[in-house]
């Protein structure tokens, strides 16, 4: 019987899994799985991933998280919540709002919880979960499904079982017989010869190292699950797995509107008047027909692509940041080819004199978003990103997020030391990694032991150097922290959770939860905001100058 594995959690819950969403793919295409589920820890930062991957593969997606709700004052229980559709989805980035912060387990609000949990299919692990908690206070089992039942959450009882120690609530699970059921087993790693990689994350999070050995059952590629549930419970699985339908690639925002200056005013009409204007000053008021005729071109291109607000929201904070004495880069890349950045103040590079190409920035035979890249004084280029924050709000405005991995060095150090080696040993081993440079710079730990005999003599010459290898290279690639992207901005028309679940960094500033890479595929556009540090010396080269003329 083929069953589809609904509890995944991949390196993305970070240091709780082991499994990568290549892996899941790969594993639901082998074993003819016609749908792959992720359900990461107060985040979907694998949504568009493992949707883009599933249908490049056939596969349906299944998209979820796992969060605290608080059901009492004090008293919280983890949920699976599951969209059943694009507006469950969407209750889920919405929710991400409340739990997604940086280095916090925030619970979500009961009355948040129930004011916007339709459309979500709601599951209660019953290890995990109070069922487990309170398995000697039935009464309290009781108060609480009732008081879901009384709230009209859809709400299914998630069997799990990875040991003896968890038959009794199994059992008790089972005869809660006015409740539908899903099995909820969580898969962390691939496959059971990985079980102690779990305890290595885990010692890694904690700054510890491991004294004893748990035995895990999360393996995603083993027959267990088959071994412990009954056919109609897996049936009964399968069922409502068949019952979701969602693709979120079928959602896209809108880029951001530029406030004109009133509501009679066009974004076409406006840029055009900014542009023409720019352009008399850049020439004196000596404009040829040269100049007219490729402005009136790229104008009419920028307008049939729909990229007014786009140039009109870079050309504000190129003027916020000149009118600030923010020091401000002459321009780089195919936006240099642009007369209308030019004539804007966005580029300082005449594109005609210098015979440039507005088609390599944007070309009506390749539709994609433009990418002006700015630079900024370094030491100001924060300045330009509030000034962004404040006049789009935080519910429009987001830093976008980057995903730091462990990196070759980073694995041996973090296994080293919850192995228990010293910090010499720590520093001796990586500091026989071979340097990175053109050659070495794409190579993994595999690839430096196979091409560098002498490191890889090293690294197998005592049976805990060879263990402290095993484990790293298991875990080298896995996310192991959040960061900002260097200068991506993205700007939306809309509310940012309603199209993208975002992460809290502070009160003040959030991220996109997607990163660069899958941004344009639901229509957000990034804004580069450079800081630039060779800008912070010219900077100082004409302020000396001036003070000596």
């Amino acid at each position: 019987m083929i069953f589809t594995p609904l509890n995944i959690k991949s390196g993305y819950s970070f240091f709780y899994s082991a499994l990568r969403v290549e892996e899941i793919i790969n594993h639901a295409v082998l074993n003819k799985i016609e749908s792959v589920a992720i359900i990461e820890i107060n985040s979907l930062f694998t949504a568009l991933q493992i949707n883009k991957l599933a249908n490049k593969n056939n596969l349906k997606t299944i998209i979820g998280m796992e969060v605290n709700l608080e059901i009492n004052a004090g008293e919280t229980t983890p949920l699976l919540l599951i969209a059943k559709n694009l507006d469950g989805y969407k209750k889920l980035t919405y929710f991400t709002k409340f739990v997604s912060q940086s280095n916090k387990e925030i619970a979500l609000n009961y009355k948040e919880f129930i004011d916007n949990c339709s459309n979500l299919l709601v599951v209660t692990p019953i290890v995990k979960g109070f069922i487990k908690n309170y398995i000697n206070e039935p009464d309290k089992i009781n108060a609480i499904l009732s008081k879901f039942k009384i709230d009209k959450v859809d709400l299914n009882i998630g069997l799990e079982f990875y040991g003896v120690q968890d038959q009794d609530v199994l059992k008790y699970a089972r005869a809660l017989t006015d409740y539908k059921k899903v099995i909820a087993n969580e898969f962390r790693y691939l496959n059971s010869d990985d079980d102690q990689l779990l305890n290595v994350l885990s010692a890694i999070k904690n700054n510890e190292q491991i004294n004893s050995l748990t035995t895990h059952n999360n393996a995603l590629n083993d027959k267990f699950v088959l071994s412990i549930f009954t056919d109609e419970e897996i049936l009964n699985h399968q069922k409502l797995i068949t019952s979701i339908n969602i693709d979120v690639s079928s959602l896209k925002t809108g880029l951001i509107n530029y406030p004109l200056p009133s509501k009679d005013v066009k974004p076409k009409e406006y840029l055009s008047a900014l542009a023409n204007k720019g352009l008399d000053k850049r020439l004196n008021n000596n404009v040829s027909s040269i100049y007219q005729n490729r402005l009136n071109y790229e104008l009419d291109l920028i307008s049939k692509m729909g990229f007014e607000n786009y140039f009109l929201v870079v050309w504000d904070y190129v003027k916020f940041a000149k009118n600030n004495d923010i020091l401000v880069g002459p321009g780089r890349g195919s936006a240099a080819g642009s007369l209308v950045a030019y004539t804007l103040g966005i580029t300082s590079v005449d594109p005609i004199k210098n015979d440039l190409m507005f088609e390599r920035f944007l070309n009506p035979m390749r539709v994609s978003l433009p990418d002006i890249d700015i630079d900024f004084i370094d030491t100001k280029r924060d300045q330009v990103v509030k000034y962004l924050f404040d006049k789009y709000t935080p519910s429009h405005a987001a830093h976008v997020i980057a995903f730091q991995t462990f990196g070759v060095r980073q694995s041996l150090r973090d296994v080293a030391k919850v192995l228990g080696e010293s910090n010499d040993n720590i520093n001796a081993i990586a500091k026989k990694v071979p340097s990175f440079n053109n050659q070495t710079r794409n190579m993994g730990l595999k690839e430096l032991v196979e091409n560098f005999p002498g490191f890889a003599e090293y690294m197998f010459e005592r049976e805990n150097y060879k263990k402290i290898y095993k484990y790293a290279l298991k875990l080298e690639g896995l996310p192991r922290q959040t960061s900002y992207h260097a200068a991506g901005i993205v700007l939306s028309a809309h509310p940012l959770y309603t199209f993208t679940p975002v992460y809290n960094f502070s009160d003040k500033e959030s991220a996109t939860q997607f990163d660069m890479n899958y941004l344009e595929e639901i229509g957000l556009l990034k804004m580069d905001i450079l800081g630039l540090s060779n800008l912070y010396y010219l900077n100082l080269v004409l302020k000396y100058h001036q003070m000596y003329i």
